[in-house]
Formats: structure tokens, C-alpha cells, sequence
């Protein structure tokens, strides 16, 4: 079966009409790397059924496969908080065959409100409720800390996350707060531990270069034997320490952190995830990218 076949039988054939009102998110995938047919998504923040006029305020999709070429074009015509008259057809339900994982009753919430998109039928389409989800959707939500930080939560995938980018010893960090909420007083407990990270910070990224260097030297020098041309000498864990750099900061309101370095080339320009605790033990290091 080629894969626009069967991308096509995974919906219902019978056409529907909505209100489609898009999101700041979307998504191409390759089907294979030898096949040029491309799945895209379109993620929404709201619908209305055009037939029944029930309106939908919960997350959504409309997707389509195509040529490369074909899908990237169509996917720019949606914009953020804009809202569209589309024909599509309902995705069929999800099966325990293709799930085993879920519950059997969760089964129906997957692709509940998941489409595929048959044709834009109006562009800059207008309802009130609709037009009342897209302003607030995208009403900018910023915080100004006691250290004078500005957080903005992120309204992407449905929020739970702010993020903030800061000048520290001359570099650039990037800042998340990840927890329930989209108000920063439901965030405190990420803020607090993302502030006692930073009272203490020369011990904290001393303990968490320490850490990379024990678990990651080894796969350094690795590395520096399948190079064309090995160095005379291999890395040290100073030298380690030394050239990897953090630029992103993860708090989970746990005492739980994820840090991400820069490996300067060492690791093949991957970067470095740490997962970490503010009472200085490690969980996992991994390279990613």
C-alpha cells in the first residue's frame, strides 16, 4: 500500500465542514527516508462543527499527506489565531491493536478530535467564541520576578510552561519553569528551585561539570580514536570541564533539573542533557542532537 493510500483509509470518508482556528504549532514528517510523501500537521486551538454548531475549545488538528513541496505551502497558509472554513473528514478510532498501551476506555479520546484536511474552503473565517479563543490565546502571559526576570508562559502544545532568557556572568541562559498551571504562582515551586540554583551557583555547575567529566570522558577520548587524525594527547577531565557550556536550564518544582551544555566539538557537536537534583546527586547524562 503506498503510503498516501493508507495515510487516506486511517479517516472516514464521510466530508464535514468546520471552524478551524490554528495554533502556533505545526509539524511535517517524512514517511521514509527514501520516499518523498511527507505527513503534515496543522495543530488548532479550537472547532466548531459548521452542522451541529457545537463548539470544541480543546486541542485539535487537521492533517494531509503530499509531495514535499505541496505540504510546506499549504502549511503556510495557516497563522496563528486565524480561523478557517475547511471540508475534512474525521480520523477513525484509535484500536488496542495499534495502542496495547492504553486503556481500553481511553481509546476514543485519541484521535477524537483529529482531522484530515479535503479543502480550505475560507480563509479569515469569523465567529465570536472562536475570535474570543484566538485573543486570548494569543494575549501575551509575562511575570516579572523578585531577581527582575521576565517570564512569558509559552502557549504552545497548551502551555504548563514558562520560559525566560537571562544575562548571567556575560552569557546568554534560557529558562523554563515546567508545572500544572498557566499562572507563575503555580509555577512558585519551579521558581524557587531555579532561584536556589542560582544562590548557589559556582557549586552547582562545579558539581555538575564534575559529574559529566566522570560519566562522559571516557566516551570522549572514544571519540578522539575514530577522528582522521587523533591528538597526541587525549582530553583531560579539566580540559572537559573547561570547554563545555550551559545555556538552558529546565526546573520541574521537585527539586529536579535538567541542564544543557554545549560540547564545543567534542562530542561531535551534540549537546549534553543532564538530569540533576538540587541536593547535588545526578540522575542520567545523554547527548543529544
Amino acid at each position: 500500500m503506498n503510503p498516501i493510500q493508507d495515510f487516506d483509509n486511517r479517516y472516514s470518508p464521510e466530508e464535514i465542514e468546520i471552524l478551524f482556528t490554528a495554533a502556533d504549532s505545526n509539524i511535517v514528517e517524512s514517511v521514509h527516508p527514501r520516499i518523498k510523501t511527507r505527513y503534515a500537521r496543522q495543530d488548532g486551538l479550537a472547532y466548531i462543527n459548521c452542522t451541529t454548531g457545537e463548539c470544541i475549545n480543546d486541542s485539535c488538528d487537521i492533517n494531509w499527506a503530499g509531495p514535499e513541496a505541496e505540504v510546506v505551502v499549504k502549511l503556510r497558509e495557516f497563522e496563528a489565531g486565524h480561523t478557517y472554513r475547511l471540508r475534512v473528514r474525521r480520523r477513525k478510532p484509535a484500536t488496542a491493536e495499534a495502542f496495547p498501551h492504553i486503556e481500553p476506555e481511553r481509546l476514543p479520546e485519541i484521535f477524537r478530535h483529529s482531522f484530515m484536511l479535503v479543502d480550505i474552503l475560507e480563509r479569515n473565517a469569523a465567529h465570536f467564541e472562536l475570535n474570543r479563543i484566538a485573543a486570548e490565546y494569543l494575549r501575551p502571559v509575562t511575570y516579572t520576578d523578585t531577581r527582575g526576570w521576565m517570564w512569558m508562559l509559552d502557549k504552545k502544545y497548551g502551555g504548563r510552561h514558562f520560559f525566560a532568557t537571562i544575562q548571567w556572568q556575560g552569557e546568554e541562559l534560557n529558562l523554563s519553569l515546567h508545572t500544572n498551571g498557566n499562572t507563575l504562582s503555580e509555577h512558585n515551586s519551579a521558581l524557587r528551585d531555579c532561584h536556589s540554583f542560582f544562590d548557589n551557583y559556582e557549586q552547582h555547575i562545579g558539581s555538575l561539570k564534575e559529574y559529566i567529566a566522570q560519566e562522559m570522558l571516557s566516551t570522549a577520548h572514544e571519540i578522539e580514536l575514530q577522528q582522521d587524525e587523533p591528538p597526541v594527547e587525549p582530553i583531560t577531565a579539566t580540559e572537559l570541564k573547561r570547554r563545555v557550556s550551559l545555556f538552558s536550564l529546565n526546573f520541574y518544582g521537585n527539586g529536579k533539573f535538567r541542564a544543557t551544555l554545549s560540547d564545543d566539538g567534542i562530542f561531535w557537536h551534540h549537546i549534553i542533557d543532564v538530569d540533576g537534583n538540587l541536593d547535588g546527586s545526578y540522575d542520567e547524562v545523554e547527548l543529544d542532537g
